[in-house]
């Protein structure tokens, strides 16, 4: 990998990377400012020591279904060595709490844009927004951005009743009503709330959902 101009010379600045084929990868870092400069060049550092793990870390790691995802792998397993763990402890903390998130993702069966939801919905991005701002879907945090995990969508729109359920859910963290959806309770039979709900057990769920998080 290398740079192909300093950072003080901004144009035509790049990154090259050539694999292990020969094919070479090219970004230009050009528009980035000084500070997002600083931010890359910490950062591939970090990942070049990160490409030293074991075989069996990496392959983990590459087995996530998105490039953010394989980032949080490598991290958390890199985060957890002696040596980082001691000078800067709270990394692992970090590195895991971004593993796990990426792992209740691929749960949900990934993630949709806002432009897709709308799609999906038949409404505006805009009407998508007036929804995940009065909590009537499931939107995480994605850099300065938002996206839906894609479990509580069907062919025909929002899985039935989850806009009940979260409407009366006490607790507002996205992380933690997506972990609720997906997580089986036995007051459900055994079945996660998702589940039930597909399965038509609105009211149950609806119940479930008033108690989660409250006094």
């Amino acid at each position: 990998m290398a740079l192909a101009a300093p950072a003080s010379e901004a144009k035509g600045a790049v990154i090259e990377i050539r694999d292990a084929s020969g094919r070479t990868r090219t970004w230009s870092i050009a528009a980035l400012g000084e500070v997002q400069r600083a931010f890359l060049t910490r950062s591939v550092e970090a990942i070049t020591r990160m490409a030293g793990m074991d075989d069996a870390a990496v392959m983990q790691a590459l087995e996530a279904p998105t490039d953010v995802g394989t980032l949080a792998y490598a991290v958390s397993a890199a985060a957890a060595a002696p040596s980082i763990a001691q000078l800067d402890p709270e990394a692992a903390l970090l590195a895991e709490g971004a593993r796990l998130k990426s792992d209740l993702l691929e749960r949900a069966g990934g993630a949709l844009g806002v432009g897709q939801v709308a799609s999906l919905l038949r409404v505006s991005r805009q009407a998508v927004d007036k929804r995940r701002k009065a909590g009537k879907l499931i939107a995480v945090p994605a850099g300065e951005d938002y996206v839906y995990p894609a479990c509580q969508f069907t062919d025909d729109g929002l899985v039935t009743g989850l806009d009940k359920a979260l409407g009366v859910m006490p607790v507002q963290d996205p992380w933690m009503r997506l972990g609720w959806l997906l997580t089986e309770d036995d007051v459900l039979e055994g079945s996660s709330p998702l589940a039930a709900l597909k399965s038509g057990s609105v009211r149950k769920v609806v119940e479930l959902a008033a108690g989660h998080g409250g006094e």
